[in-house]
C-alpha cells in the first residue's frame, strides 16, 4: 500500500507540473475518445467453481492533453464487469465503475502513434450475490500499451492493451470474499482531437 501511495504521489506531481510547460501550439492539444473492449480476469480464486471470473465487457471515455509529441495525460471514466460462480451454485456478479489517470510516453511515426504507459485510479466495485450486494471503494494501478492510426488532423482510431492491479471484497454474513480483479483489457479506440 506504501508503495502504491508513493506511485501516486509521484505521478500527481509530474502532471500538475505539466501545467507550467508550454504545450505545442498546433490544433490537436486535446482529444476525447471512447474505448469499448472487453475485461479477461487473471487471477484465480478458490471460492469460485470455474476459479476465475468469467470475461465481461468494458468501456472507456478518457479527455486528453499533449504536453509534447512524445507525452499526453489522460483523465478517464469507466466500466466494467464481470461475474462467476461461487462454490454454493450461487452466481457473484462484480460491476466497477472506475475514474483514473494515465501518463503516456508516444512514439509518432507519421500517421502513426505508439504508446505505452501508466497510472493509477479509484475503483468504486458493487459485488452482487442474490438477493445482497455491497459497494467498495479501491485503490489501483495499471499498464498500458496501445497504437492510434490519424485518419486526419482530427479523428483516429486505434487498439490498446492494459493490465490492472486492484481487488475488492464483500460479505454477505455467512462469509466473506476477497476478491482481486487483477485483468487484462483489450480495447478498439475511436477518438477526435481539437
Amino acid at each position: 500500500m506504501r508503495r502504491m501511495v508513493q506511485v501516486v504521489v509521484f505521478i500527481l506531481f509530474v502532471s500538475v507540473s505539466f501545467i507550467f510547460f508550454p504545450c505545442r501550439s498546433i490544433a490537436g492539444d486535446y482529444y476525447v475518445s471512447v474505448k469499448p473492449g472487453i475485461y479477461i480476469p487473471q487471477y484465480n480464486h478458490g471460492f469460485l467453481i470455474d476459479e476465475k471470473f468469467d470475461t465481461g465487457p468494458n468501456l472507456d471515455v478518457v479527455f486528453g492533453k499533449y504536453v509534447n509529441a512524445n507525452l499526453a495525460g489522460e483523465l478517464g471514466v469507466g466500466y466494467f464487469q464481470t461475474k462467476g460462480e461461487v462454490l454454493s451454485r450461487t452466481q457473484l456478479k462484480e460491476q466497477v465503475f472506475d475514474i483514473f489517470y494515465t501518463l503516456k510516453g508516444l512514439l509518432p511515426l507519421g500517421p502513426v502513434e505508439l504508446y505505452g504507459g501508466g497510472g493509477f485510479g479509484v475503483y468504486f466495485s458493487k459485488a452482487s450475490i442474490y438477493p445482497d450486494h455491497e459497494v467498495n471503494t479501491n485503490l489501483g494501478l495499471h499498464a498500458l500499451v496501445g497504437g492510434n492510426y490519424n485518419i486526419n488532423e482530427s479523428l483516429f482510431v486505434g487498439l490498446e492493451g492494459k493490465y490492472l492491479w486492484t481487488s475488492t471484497s464483500f460479505s454477505n454474513g455467512a462469509f466473506t470474499v476477497d476478491a482481486q480483479l487483477d485483468g487484462i483489457f483489450v480495447n478498439a479506440i475511436v477518438g477526435v482531437k481539437f
